[in-house]
């Protein structure tokens, strides 16, 4: 199963109404497991995450965005379109000819595209994504270890 991203606005309580903390999340899957991994940063086009920490059919984003009670907006960046869903747009960046599939719930999808577009790294997949996914791999392969 390839890994779902979801990213969630949080407005930050001690800073001013317009800051903004971007959660970028991974889940690993395994036949009896799953690991769960997410990646901060204060902008889309940042490069490095603010800290790194290891702890009908709907997407990860969808149950996301209902566990935030509706309030917070999340966009979904996949390396392939969720089966069955015809509103995700794609997203080519870098010299890749495969597109990347956005979506998003609580946001204008062309908004969560244009928003997607900005993130940063010159390839594919963009530089925080790439992070949390290596996060949650890493922390899958120590439970499947522990549990061996």
């Amino acid at each position: 199963m390839s890994p779902r991203f979801a990213v969630a606005y949080f407005p930050l309580v001690a800073k001013p109404s317009s800051a903004q903390v971007l959660l970028f999340t991974d889940v690993q899957y395994a036949e009896t497991s799953a690991t769960a991994a997410c990646v901060e940063a204060h902008d889309w086009s940042d490069a490095q995450p603010s800290w790194l920490d290891s702890q009908g059919t709907e997407g990860l984003g969808a149950h996301l965005h209902r566990a935030l009670g509706g309030a917070i907006p999340v966009v979904g960046v996949a390396k392939t379109a969720y089966q069955g869903s015809a509103m995700a747009l794609p997203l080519v960046r870098g010299a890749s000819l495969k597109p990347l599939f956005v979506t998003s719930i609580g946001l204008e999808p062309e908004r969560a595209l244009e928003q997607a577009r900005r993130l940063h790294g010159p390839w594919r997949i963009p530089t925080l994504l790439k992070a949390v996914d290596a996060l949650a791999r890493h922390a899958l392969a120590e439970v499947l270890k522990q549990g061996a």
